[in-house]
């Protein structure tokens, strides 16, 4: 299922249903056609939803089989669980720039700024850095500087220049929501709003991550992120989340796409495995259990037991091909129950307190902070975790604070990976680190980047063809040992 397919699957209902008596739409009268330009709270909305398609799309699928946080199953995904990769799986380098992408969002600051409403800016400038750094991530040389206006045939700028651009445009957003000036969006930003101070720290806990996805080639921006989640997002109420209602057309998009593509992904055999050994509640609240019914007491959930859905049709038979090998066949897919990853509801977190901490305890790590600072830091990453969850995870706390030297950072690193559940920067993470320590397909390298789609390479000259782009991006010269 495309990207664009699950555009019009959800655009109606949350443009209408979600704020419904809000009288969003502004201008109409008679030719319901004739909108003679939207308002920057129409592509607030246009652009929150682009945010989703971008986090719980295709890339996440790849990212989640690439990590065997998830596996691919049948259909097409068996292939692309080996790393058989086309240009078909690069839309999201289209999606980046139309439909609630920097387009819309570059509208909506001219408009927002005429009215010296940089509050709000502040917030539409967060949304632009997000794109374009999460894009750059994925591509690595990606159009920018002539991404819009009346340039048809875009350059592509170095990775490395689009990521000091989006440095610079997180430190204006931060400049623009400390200054107070103008009404921010209020209730049509669905995440927070329009608080001004959760903003800010997200944009801080951005800056982090960014930094961070230059520390393979750079060890001061160790430093320079450390600095950076001082002022990040410091507690779970405070976290980036997705908005998703029951309403069919507004629910979580892997949700949708277990519903229309039931079976095609399932549960990965690293993370099923590494939350089992340490009977972490987590393995409920993700995963599905292939047979029969399963009892699971969820600490902090209302009270008694709550059984987790069984798959339809009772038990699982998996595949006997190459893919079953990346798949812990005792789970079937995701947890549609309690505040299950599966389930229509299911807060897709973008940006979090958990990551600020697990960015902070990485960071002090390898600047030589003392090992009980960082004990304590990495404690208060799983306590950010356990809170936005709704979970106890103590017993995870008992098993990091016995961890030692280079056991510690392994330790780091494996915490944010299972806190980090479907989340594109979780395969950031292991392209940067090689960790957690996963069996890779067939002994091969886990691919490094997404090939840019078709459509642009024939409509732009300056995408080169799939045999002249780099195996890897300037900030990931280093493949993992498989």
């Amino acid at each position: 299922m495309r990207q664009h397919t699950r555009r019009a699957a959800i655009a109606a209902a949350l443009l209408a249903g979600s704020l419904s008596g809000c009288n969003w739409i502004q201008g109409i009268t008679e030719n319901p056609n004739a909108v003679p330009q939207a308002t920057a709270d129409q592509l607030l909305i246009s652009i929150q939803l682009g945010q989703y398609l971008w986090d719980e799309g295709q890339t996440s699928r790849l990212s989640s089989m690439w990590t065997q946080q998830m596996a691919g199953v049948q259909r097409q995904f068996t292939t692309l669980s080996e790393y058989v990769l086309t240009e078909g799986e690069g839309g999201v380098y289209s999606d980046t720039y139309t439909g609630g992408g920097l387009v819309d969002i570059r509208r909506a600051i001219a408009d927002v700024e005429a009215d010296n409403r940089q509050v709000y800016a502040g917030i539409l400038k967060v949304y632009e850095a997000y794109r374009m750094g999460m894009l750059a991530s994925v591509f690595g040389d990606v159009s920018y500087t002539q991404a819009v206006d009346t340039f048809k045939t875009p350059v592509l700028d170095q990775q490395a220049d689009v990521y000091a651009a989006v440095q610079a445009k997180l430190d204006e957003a931060i400049t623009d929501l400390n200054s107070g000036n103008g009404a921010g969006p209020g209730g049509v930003d669905f995440a927070f709003r329009g608080d001004a101070a959760k903003w800010i720290a997200v944009a801080h806990t951005l800056k982090a991550r960014f930094y961070m996805h230059w520390a393979e080639v750079d060890a001061s921006n160790y430093a320079k992120a450390l600095t950076e989640t001082a002022s990040g997002v410091q507690s779970a109420t405070g976290d980036w989340v997705a908005h998703h209602t029951s309403t069919a057309t507004e629910t979580n998009l892997w949700y949708q796409f277990n519903v229309a593509r039931a079976g095609y992904i399932a549960s990965g055999e690293y993370l099923v495995s590494a939350l089992r050994d340490r009977s972490d509640p987590r393995l409920e609240a993700y995963f599905l259990p292939a047979t029969g019914a399963y009892d699971g007491e969820y600490v902090g959930a209302p009270p008694g037991p709550r059984d987790l859905q069984e798959p339809v049709g009772g038990s699982v038979t998996y595949p006997s091909d190459n893919a079953s090998a990346l798949n812990d066949g005792s789970y079937t897919g995701l947890s549609g129950t309690h505040a299950g990853a599966g389930s229509a509801t299911y807060a897709q977190p973008f940006v979090t307190c958990a990551e600020n901490h697990f960015i902070m305890a990485e960071a002090q790590y390898k600047t030589g902070v003392a090992e009980a600072t960082v004990h304590s830091t990495l404690d208060d990453a799983i306590d950010c975790a356990a809170a936005r969850m709704d979970l106890d995870l103590s017993g995870e706390v008992a098993i990091a604070d016995t961890a030692t030297g280079v056991n510690l950072y392994n330790e780091i690193m494996l915490q944010k990976y299972m806190a980090s559940f479907l989340n594109i920067d979780a395969w950031n993470d292991y392209k940067r680190t090689c960790q957690p320590a996963i069996t890779t397909w067939n002994t091969e390298a886990i691919p490094a980047r997404l090939l840019y789609p078709l459509v642009e390479r024939t409509t732009n000259p300056n995408i080169p063809d799939p045999s002249q782009q780099p195996a890897r991006n300037a900030n990931d010269p280093n493949a993992c040992t498989p």
